[in-house]
């Protein structure tokens, strides 16, 4: 597989996230614009850039990089909020 597998984000209740017309940034936008990023670590630094000006962030692809932790989503939240 590729570097990543897609990946759907739910809520608790099962149903899909969908945008509300606010700015968003889509994890598989940032990957794809980005292909020299081939570590978690300046995945989260990139992300963590990025959010600036964002309002939400939807994690729809999971990274498949060698050091990608079991925690990834809880870490990519959090570069996103800090």
């Amino acid at each position: 597989m590729g570097k990543y597998a897609l990946y759907k984000a739910v809520r608790p209740s099962g149903h899909s996230i969908e945008p509300c017309g606010e700015p968003m940034l889509y994890l598989s936008e940032v990957l794809i614009q980005n292909p020299q990023i081939d570590d978690f670590e300046d995945l989260i630094e990139l992300v963590r850039q990025r959010a600036k000006g964002e309002m939400f962030f939807r994690i729809d692809v999971k990274p498949s990089f060698e050091n990608t932790p079991e925690n990834w989503e809880d870490r990519l939240e959090a570069a996103f909020t800090s």
